[in-house]
């Protein structure tokens, strides 16, 4: 060794080892006063003050800062009336949908349509947008996901 160096060593040596001792320490006979201890008073509930609400105004005598002073806004929205002539019960009618898994699509590569490729019940089937086949319609596809109707009630399927 280099007579640089050992001095370094002679200097650092105990300062590293005082360290290592202080963690040591602490971990292994630390003093349990600095652990959190329970209170020894208990809460009571009914003691708490019940602060009174505190009314306020506000005042909208600004400028307008978006600059539509002069546009008149429509301050009221029409309503739309909801036809309650036209009920379905379908609440009462359940439909089995056969096991549907969509397995991809495949697209040339000139054209925006593809071919979806369906597993309805354990067999593949090729379809394309608006094809139908035992009573499954394929209504839109995209490359994660197929959106289906079967008896009229639509889903989507994702991969």
């Amino acid at each position: 060794m280099k007579k640089e160096n050992s001095k370094i060593v002679f200097f650092l040596g105990p300062i590293v080892l005082f360290i290592w001792g202080l963690i040591c320490y602490r971990l292994f006979f630390k003093n349990t006063e600095h652990t959190l201890k329970k209170p020894t008073q208990s809460l009571h509930f009914d003691q708490i003050e019940i602060l009174k609400r505190d009314s306020f105004e506000l005042f909208l005598d600004y400028k307008d800062p978006f600059g539509l002073h002069g546009i008149q806004l429509q301050q009221s929205i029409p309503k739309v009336e909801k036809d309650v002539s036209r009920k379905l019960n379908t609440k009462n009618v359940r439909i089995k949908w056969p096991k549907i898994n969509f397995l991809g699509l495949v697209k040339n590569a000139n054209s925006t349509k593809g071919i979806a490729i369906l597993n309805i019940d354990g067999s593949d089937f090729f379809f394309k947008k608006s094809q139908e086949r035992e009573d499954i319609r394929l209504i839109n596809s995209t490359p994660d996901s197929v959106i289906v109707s079967y008896k009229d009630i639509e889903k989507t399927i994702y991969k």
